[in-house]
């Protein structure tokens, strides 16, 4: 298994709740792959360099996960289906 780091953001129109949805979803996503979820937290609203989808802002999330290199794909895919993700990068660290 390889360690990896994926930052998210979700859209600022997000209330507390669904913000909580949206990082347990991340967390789903990672467990269902086989993966070790080491750390989720969000780092807070803040201003994006350019608009995505119209925002100019999002709630960035930052994860630390270890999972097999060929599950990584799947996982940015089934957050790539929800509304809630404006993006996510994930890095090999």
């Amino acid at each position: 298994m390889n360690s990896y780091e994926m930052i998210a953001i979700l859209s600022p129109q997000l209330e507390s709740e669904e913000i909580d949805e949206a990082i347990e979803k991340i967390n789903s996503a990672i467990s269902e792959n086989g993966g070790v979820d080491e750390i989720s937290s969000l780092k807070g609203r803040k201003k994006l360099a350019f608009p995505i989808n119209d925002h100019t802002d999002g709630n960035v999330v930052l994860s630390t996960f270890n999972v097999e290199p060929d599950k990584v794909k799947q996982i940015t895919e089934a957050l790539r289906q929800d509304e809630r993700y404006l993006r996510n990068m994930v890095v090999r660290v």
